[in-house]
C-alpha cells in the first residue's frame, strides 16, 4: 500500500481514534520516568483494512492507546488477524514530536520555470 495513505485525514491511521469501540481504562504504565494512562478498546476489521489492506474485515482488532500526563497520544498498539492464516499479529505505532524545525522547499521545475 501507499505509505502516504497512513496519514490520510479520513482513511488513515488517525481514524482509529474516533472509531474505537468498547473503550476501557487499562490502568497506568511506565515508560522511563513517564507515567502513562492506558486506554483499551476494539476496532472493526473494516477500519483496520483501510490502513493495512490484508487485515480481515470481518474480525475485531484489539487496540491499546497510551497517553502522557498532558493526554497526548504516545503510542497505539493493534493486535489481530492482519494476514490470512497467520494468526494474530501486533503492530505498535510510536508517535513523537520533533523539536527540530523543518524547511520545506518547492521542487524545482524542469527548465527552471
Amino acid at each position: 500500500p501507499d505509505p502516504a495513505a497512513l496519514f490520510d485525514k479520513t482513511t488513515g491511521i488517525t481514524q482509529i481514534l474516533i472509531k474505537t469501540d468498547k473503550l476501557s481504562d487499562g490502568g497506568k504504565s511506565r515508560d522511563g520516568s513517564d507515567v502513562l494512562t492506558t486506554i483499551k478498546g476494539t476496532l472493526p476489521g473494516t477500519v483496520v483494512k483501510t490502513i493495512i489492506p490484508s487485515a480481515n474485515p470481518g474480525a475485531k482488532f484489539k487496540v491499546t492507546y497510551r497517553l502522557d500526563g498532558d493526554d497526548v497520544l504516545r503510542d497505539a498498539t493493534l493486535s489481530g488477524p492482519f494476514y490470512g492464516g497467520g494468526g494474530n499479529v501486533t503492530y505498535t505505532v510510536v508517535l513523537t514530536a520533533s523539536d527540530t524545525p523543518v524547511t520545506i522547499k518547492a521542487p524545482s521545475r524542469p527548465g527552471g520555470a
